[in-house]
């Protein structure tokens, strides 16, 4: 996967950077902005899987994004 937000400029839901404002307090923010802590993370928060699609004769590989296992 490919990076697609430039990581000098967060996007996060001001609900969300409240809520951690709140509980951690701005030092902590600061460090959870700078080192993306607020993206969801693969294998933690969602999984990536090929999805095969067809066509006619036409065929390609997908993705899709389905919820983590539940034990983790």
């Amino acid at each position: 996967m490919s990076d697609v937000q430039d990581p000098s400029i967060p996007i996060v839901k001001v609900w969300h950077l409240m809520g951690e404002l709140k509980e951690k307090g701005l030092p902590a923010i600061m460090s959870w902005l700078r080192q993306r802590e607020y993206l969801p993370k693969p294998g933690r928060d969602f999984n990536v899987v090929s999805l095969p699609i067809k066509v006619g004769d036409w065929s390609a590989d997908w993705y899709g994004i389905t919820a983590p296992h539940p034990d983790r």
